[in-house]
């Protein structure tokens, strides 16, 4: 499972609700990297962090995209 964005609202309520159902998901969140505690809570639980803007760093999202196989992709516009 892939989230992009992730870490106000309801993206925080989404990745906890991934991680609940299911300890073994693997989850991935690509964001911007500004809410240092929630991706260290996120970390110490072992959700793999892409740090990038969707806007400015497409090119990263799209390999991250190209790179992994995902179940789902959660964007929190």
């Amino acid at each position: 499972m892939l989230v992009i964005g992730g870490t106000y609202f309801l993206g925080k309520a989404v990745v906890s609700a991934l991680l609940d159902e299911n300890p073994l998901n693997r989850v991935w969140v690509f964001n911007r990297g500004s809410q240092k505690e929630v991706l260290e809570e996120y970390r110490a639980v072992g959700v793999t962090l892409v740090q990038g803007d969707r806007n400015k760093d497409f090119h990263l999202l799209r390999a991250t995209l190209h790179e992994h196989r995902f179940d789902a992709v959660v964007d929190m516009i």
